[in-house]
C-alpha cells in the first residue's frame, strides 16, 4: 500500500443534509485501514445529534467557527483549536453556535466498516432527547463544562486551549492534542504541529503507525516517499506503517498541521529518523520544489 496526497479538489464530498462532509482518509479513498478522517461543514443552525461508535475512539478538532460539543450530559463551547476526545462507545454530539458556517474534523480509529467509520444514532432515545431542551431555558452557554444532573464517570475529555499541554522540540513547537498521557487514548494520537518559516521534520517513518498529516494553516512542502507536493490548508497526505515521509515550512509565516497516528505507541508514536541516510539525505538538495 502506498502513500496518497489528498488535495481540496481530489476529496468526495457528500451533504447529508445536516452537514456536508469531507471524506479526507477512509479505506475508499486511501486503503488506510486504522485511520478515517472527515471533515465536516455545518451551516448556522445545524448539527449532529446524539450518537455513539462503538468501536472505535474518536476526536473532534474544531477548525472554524464555533462548536457546542456534548460528551455524555456535559458540554462546552469549543473554538478553533480545542477538541474534544471520546473514547469507544461514549455519547456524544456537535452543533453549530456561531451565526455562520462552523468546520469540525472527526478523526476516528481503528477503521470501522466499508465507510471508515460505525454509528448508533440515540438521538431518539431518552434522556438524549431532551438533553438540548432541559437547558435551553438558561438562556446561556458556557465555556465551561454544564451538565443536566451530577454525572460521574465520564471517560470523554475535552481539550481547550488552557488544557492542551505545550512543548518545543526546536523543530516545532507541539500542542499534545491527545496522546495516552493526556486522555488515556489507546489508539488515536493528535499532535498540533507549528513550523516557523524555515522549520520542519525531515525525512523519517513510523514502523507500526498509519499517519495522516492535515494541514491546517499557512504551506507545508510534503514528501510522501520521493513524491513531493506544496499542500495548503484542508490539504493531506496518509501515509501507511513504515513510510518514509517529511514535513517543511514552505511558507514566509507559520505552518500548523496537525499529525494524526493510529495506534498509538508508547508515549504516542515511535519514529525511526532517515534524514542522515541516502537518498533522503540529498533529496531537498538535488531537486527543486516548486511552488
Amino acid at each position: 500500500m502506498h502513500g496518497k496526497f489528498r488535495t481540496l479538489q481530489d476529496i468526495e464530498k457528500q451533504d447529508l443534509g445536516f452537514a456536508v462532509l469531507s471524506w479526507i482518509c477512509h479505506p475508499d479513498s486511501t486503503g488506510a485501514k486504522q485511520l478515517t478522517l472527515v471533515e465536516g461543514r455545518f451551516a448556522p443552525g445545524q448539527g449532529h445529534s446524539f450518537h455513539k461508535h462503538p468501536d472505535q475512539e474518536e476526536i473532534l478538532y474544531i477548525l472554524a467557527g464555533k462548536i457546542e460539543l456534548w460528551i455524555g450530559r456535559q458540554r462546552r463551547i469549543l473554538e478553533p483549536g480545542e477538541a474534544a476526545f471520546m473514547p469507544p462507545g461514549t455519547v456524544h454530539a456537535a452543533f453549530n453556535a456561531a451565526d455562520t458556517d462552523s468546520r469540525l474534523l472527526a478523526i476516528l480509529g481503528p477503521s470501522a466498516g466499508d465507510a471508515g467509520l460505525e454509528m448508533v444514532d440515540l438521538s431518539g432515545d431518552a434522556p438524549w432527547n431532551e438533553a438540548r431542551a432541559q437547558v435551553a431555558g438558561s438562556g446561556r452557554l458556557d465555556r465551561e463544562a454544564s451538565s443536566l444532573a451530577a454525572v460521574t464517570g465520564i471517560e470523554g475529555k475535552f481539550r481547550t486551549t488552557r488544557e492542551v499541554e505545550t512543548q518545543d522540540v526546536g523543530i516545532a513547537t507541539l500542542r499534545w492534542m491527545c496522546h495516552p498521557a493526556s486522555t488515556g487514548a489507546r489508539q488515536l494520537t493528535v499532535a498540533e504541529a507549528t513550523f516557523a518559516p524555515g522549520q520542519g521534520h525531515s525525512f523519517h517513518s513510523h514502523p507500526d503507525q498509519e499517519e495522516v498529516v492535515y494541514v491546517v494553516s499557512g504551506k507545508v512542502e510534503q514528501w510522501v516517499d520521493r513524491e513531493r507536493r506544496i499542500l495548503g490548508p484542508g490539504d493531506a497526505a496518509f501515509m501507511p506503517a513504515g513510510t518514509v515521509h517529511a514535513s517543511f515550512n514552505a511558507g514566509d509565516s507559520d505552518a500548523r498541521l496537525l499529525a494524526i497516528f493510529e495506534p498509538s505507541v508508547g508515549t504516542g508514536f515511535d519514529t525511526i529518523e532517515m534524514a542522515g541516510e541516502a537518498p533522503w539525505n540529498t533529496l531537498r538538495v538535488t531537486e527543486r520544489v516548486p511552488g
